[in-house]
């Protein structure tokens, strides 16, 4: 399983598509998975999708999201997160991966 891991590693370091051209970044955790968690809110009845982790233009990567989850689904800014309301966590884990984060 390790030799997986690394060739997996290795891949992303070697990718063509490297986010340097993007105006932020979004950094991986200690266990190299993407920081996208879902949160639920008010009796667990409202589910919210987070984004952590993140440095650079907030208004570029806002409009990223915005443009993979829909113009209709509000994007708030708090306390160095973004939150989406709605479960768009899969949406955008496979978005941030076809970017090479």
């Amino acid at each position: 399983m390790a030799s997986r891991f690394f060739s997996v590693a290795r891949r992303r370091l070697l990718c063509t598509d490297a986010p340097q051209a993007l105006a932020f970044k979004v950094e991986r955790t200690k266990t190299n998975n993407l920081p996208v968690y879902l949160h639920y809110k008010k009796g667990r009845t409202r589910c919210v999708t987070v984004v952590k982790k993140y440095r650079g233009d907030v208004e570029v990567l806002k409009s990223h999201i915005q443009s993979v989850v829909g113009r209709q689904h509000e994007i708030l800014t708090k306390a160095a997160t973004l939150e989406i309301v709605g479960d768009h966590k899969k949406e955008i884990d496979n978005y941030l991966e076809k970017l090479g984060f």
